[in-house]
């Protein structure tokens, strides 16, 4: 399998599949839905997300150069959830479930397409009452994150992503046979100033990481037009079952390679109205050229719900900013403990711009500096 080793990739869990039962009756008798994990509430997502570094001793009777170690770790181990990380957790939940609904293993009306063909009906695309060549008018979502780098998008959404399970399979379902594996989730980095071709090829390489299928070599390295590279794409997210693509670094998309500045939000439309992947994009505010040419592609990129979908850095007097900076100045190692004051929050932020990234690496230089 020939696949790009600078690849940075998210990859989760596999386990077998359990039935929970569902309230919203759209949800009733779908695997798909009913192998999901019940919805966490807030507390339980803090319990589960946060995290500091393990360390439990007594701060004066470490070394000096275990001391830095430990700064180090800070880096490594701290992450505080905040309220707006539970919007995007209840955003992605609700967004995965509502895009299973049309896509029922057990439907007659969704089995049709395989009939049909998968490509066939991508090619068709669908009518004006949204319905594809099968019938069949999905309930799939699309948004798109924008945020200023070093806010923490990926890691964030990282996260959540792994709150769920990546890859659940199933063998029967009320006593009768189901053999099938379903993604819930994708998470597929743009290459650098690379094509929608590209983007497909790295598509096949995570499939084939996380399943050990050969999808790379089957579709990969096959040439072809924009539109043959993504039809082949998807098939393969409809033969997994995908749950959600999420599409990061959208930013690196280039203009000149792309067949257009609109070619990649109509393909990741396509896929979303015709097929029923959900799927979020999400890159810094340099990707927004992809959207400010028409209202159709921001009104795409706008989450139904929930959530914002472009963030800033923190402001100095948020809630958000405030317990960050209290979460990490109980992170000390240093022989004196330094209490923190509101002279030293607003330095902090003037040195960090409100900026998560930058916020706990100024920390740890600091603190560094303090220890030696």
């Amino acid at each position: 399998m020939n696949t790009n080793p600078n690849l940075r990739v998210i990859s989760g869990r596999h386990c077998k599949a359990v039935y929970f039962e569902q309230v919203i009756p759209e949800n009733q008798g779908n695997p798909h839905i009913e192998a999901l994990p019940d919805r966490l509430n807030q507390n339980d997502l803090y319990d589960k997300l946060f995290s500091v570094p393990a360390f439990k001793g007594d701060v004066p009777q470490v070394d000096i150069e275990d001391r830095l170690a430990l700064v180090q770790q800070i880096g490594k181990s701290f992450w505080l959830p905040l309220a707006s990380q539970f919007s995007k957790y209840r955003q992605l939940y609700n967004m995965i479930k509502i895009g299973y609904q049309s896509r029922n293993p057990l439907s007659p009306e969704y089995n049709r397409q395989y009939a049909l063909g998968i490509e066939e009906i991508f090619e068709q695309g669908t009518d004006d009452e949204g319905k594809n060549l099968a019938g069949v008018c999905h309930t799939a979502e699309m948004y798109a994150e924008i945020g200023l780098s070093g806010i923490g998008k990926t890691i964030a959404q990282k996260k959540l992503l792994e709150l769920f399970p990546q890859v659940i399979h199933h063998t029967a379902y009320k006593g009768k046979p189901l053999k099938r594996t379903q993604v819930v989730w994708l998470h597929v980095e743009c290459p650098s100033n690379k094509s929608l071709g590209a983007l497909c090829r790295n598509f096949y390489s995570q499939v084939d990481k996380i399943l050990g299928t050969d999808y790379y070599e089957r579709f990969g390295e096959k040439g072809g037009t924009i539109e043959k590279l993504a039809n082949r794409m998807v098939k393969v997210a409809n033969l997994i079952n995908l749950g959600v693509l999420v599409i990061d670094e959208i930013n690196r998309v280039h203009k000149a390679h792309s067949g257009g500045d609109d070619r990649m939000i109509e393909f990741i439309t396509e896929l979303t109205n015709t097929i029923g992947i959900p799927i979020i994009v999400m890159g810094t505010f340099k990707s927004l050229y992809l959207f400010n040419k028409s209202l159709a592609n921001s009104r795409r990129g706008i989450p139904d719900s929930f959530t914002e979908n472009i963030t800033d850095r923190m402001l100095e007097d948020s809630k958000e900013w405030e317990q960050l900076i209290k979460a990490l100045w109980d992170l000390q190692y240093t022989l004196t403990k330094t209490e923190l004051t509101e002279e030293l929050k607003k330095v902090m932020y003037y040195h960090s711009m409100g900026i998560a990234d930058i916020t706990v690496k100024l920390f740890m230089h600091v603190q560094c500096q303090a220890c030696l």
